[in-house]
């Protein structure tokens, strides 16, 4: 009977303990969220993350741990390191997907989606430029062309690009005519008919270049 006793009141004791180390871990949880709201309000964005980098390690299971996660991606976005957002967001989305900020972490990788694309057409933007000042060195009119359509198959082209898109062309038909290579001059300013059509300087240019390969009558 002792023995039934004893051990009863060993459970009560684990489970009462088990009951407080829940507590306090709850409890450690909400300072270091508050502590980080705290730093967050007073502009220390990066201490405030450290806060919620020991909720996200050592409370995942806390109230707090997607809040805190999200604050970390959000920082991360903020300070233009889109690779860790990216890795924090998705981590939020996969661990707790019945969190109510999933939702805002779709929308910041459609972000981050849309801003890598846009990366990576200045960059190849950025390359064929570069090939066309080469081929425009060397005086290489036929693969300056070719560069220019690349160029030029973008769209939308930004109006800046545009802009030398539209004397790259034009250094490429003046240097067929001053060739006497008129089938490809005419070409190049038909391109530029399209680009700029209310040019009169074109528009006169390319009648010139028409006229001159008309056929001489007998």
């Amino acid at each position: 009977m002792r023995n039934k006793f004893y051990l009863r009141l060993l459970c009560i004791v684990i489970f009462t303990m088990s009951i407080a180390s829940c507590l306090a871990w709850a409890d450690q949880a909400d300072i270091l969220y508050k502590e980080g709201l705290v730093l967050e309000k007073e502009g220390k964005g990066d201490f405030a993350v450290f806060k919620y980098f020991s909720i996200t390690r050592n409370y995942s299971n806390s109230r707090w741990a997607d809040e805190a996660l999200f604050k970390i991606a959000v920082f991360y976005y903020e300070n233009k390191d889109y690779f860790n957002a990216r890795e924090n967001f998705e981590a939020l989305i996969n661990k707790y997907p019945q969190s109510a900020l999933t939702k805002e972490s779709k929308t910041y990788l459609e972000k981050i989606a849309a801003g890598s694309r846009k990366s990576d057409i200045e960059s190849s933007i950025r390359y064929i430029l570069s090939n066309i000042e080469n081929f425009k060195s060397e005086e290489k009119w036929d693969d300056m062309l070719s560069e220019c359509d690349k160029l030029a198959a973008f769209e939308p082209l930004p109006d800046e690009y545009n802009a030398r898109l539209i004397e790259y062309y034009k250094t490429c038909g003046n240097a067929y005519l001053k060739n006497d290579a008129l089938g490809k001059a005419k070409v190049v300013y038909e391109k530029l008919i399209k680009l700029t059509p209310d040019d009169s300087e074109i528009l006169n240019t390319l009648y010139e270049i028409n006229q001159l390969l008309k056929p001489t009558p007998r």
